[in-house]
């Protein structure tokens, strides 16, 4: 292995790695200049403190991801290391080295991540000066929080937002994006700008009280193609259900996901159902019905 200049060792979480065993794995590896460790379960009875650059006086390049119930002290000093506590004993100890596709914001450490493509924010309010310059989607996964101090400048390529509430996030970053993920729709109603760049759409909970708060919920996203909504199971089903596919509303919408009324019905019961209750004059093509049962929802393709 006196050659050998560039190596990846991966380990699942059923091999437990000591740092004796690390140790005989990497010293005979001294032309490397290229490590990258991915190690599900590393342990060890001492906290663990190497110096890698020790042994591989070569090493260019590495990267790591360790996770264990161990401190880690030092690793590489050329290569910083953080830290995410994933519960009261298991760590996640890795270098920001931005071959991270996701990450979450508790730990992040230093100012530019070009390479990541999902940022996850798991901790209210926080001011970040952080760029992600190809970042594709920003979950903020906390109930509640002003998130008005991000921008368009951090988040340049965003196109996808999953949050709580449409308010917690500034306009900018909402007229950036083409698919938006709310787990509910408060706070929607008081805003006034339309979002005509939505194309996506997934509402988790929606507390629809009429078909009124419906139309009015769909002048904000004229332009969906898809839909995830749920409805009522009440007698106002099927007039909420011909709103979201008679096109008069959503003229570019092609897919509808949402609930029935009844689990135990087949699909062609569910298509006559929606054929009986529905207006169908607009449509001069036939339309798909699928259900998913994995959801429990019911899917149109029109």
């Amino acid at each position: 292995m006196l050659n050998l200049v560039k190596f990846i060792l991966n380990t699942n979480k059923n091999v437990r790695l000591t740092l004796e065993q690390l140790y005989a794995i990497l010293m005979p590896l001294k032309q490397l200049t290229k490590l990258t460790l991915n190690i599900k379960n590393f342990i060890n009875e001492t906290q663990m403190d190497i110096d890698i650059e020790q042994y591989l006086p070569k090493l260019k390049h590495f990267s790591c991801s360790i996770y264990t119930t161990l401190n880690i002290n030092k690793l590489c000093q050329q290569w910083p290391m953080t830290i995410y506590h994933i519960n009261d004993s298991k760590k996640h100890f890795y270098t920001i080295t931005n071959s991270f596709e996701h990450i979450y914001l508790s730990m992040i450490s230093i100012d530019a991540m070009p390479n990541i493509r999902h940022f996850i924010v798991d901790r209210p309010s926080v001011m970040i000066s952080h760029c992600f310059t190809n970042l594709h989607t920003l979950t903020i996964t906390v109930d509640d929080g002003d998130f008005s101090n991000y921008t368009v400048k951090q988040f340049p390529t965003i196109r996808r937002l999953i949050i709580k509430r449409i308010d917690m996030i500034c306009p900018s970053i909402l007229q950036r994006i083409s698919t938006l993920m709310l787990s509910t729709i408060d706070g929607l109603f008081n805003r006034t700008r339309i979002y005509s760049n939505i194309r996506y759409l997934i509402i988790e909970n929606s507390s629809l009280r009429s078909p009124e708060e419906l139309i009015r919920l769909l002048k904000y996203f004229p332009n969906i193609h898809s839909l995830e909504i749920p409805l009522e199971s009440n007698d106002l089903y099927f007039s909420n259900l011909d709103i979201l596919i008679n096109h008069e509303y959503l003229p570019y919408l092609s897919w509808l996901k949402t609930n029935w009324i009844k689990k135990s019905d087949g699909l062609p019961i569910i298509k006559l159902q929606i054929c009986s209750n529905i207006s169908l004059k607009w449509r001069q093509t036939d339309f798909h019905i699928d259900y998913d049962l994995h959801s429990d929802k019911l899917i149109i393709s029109l």
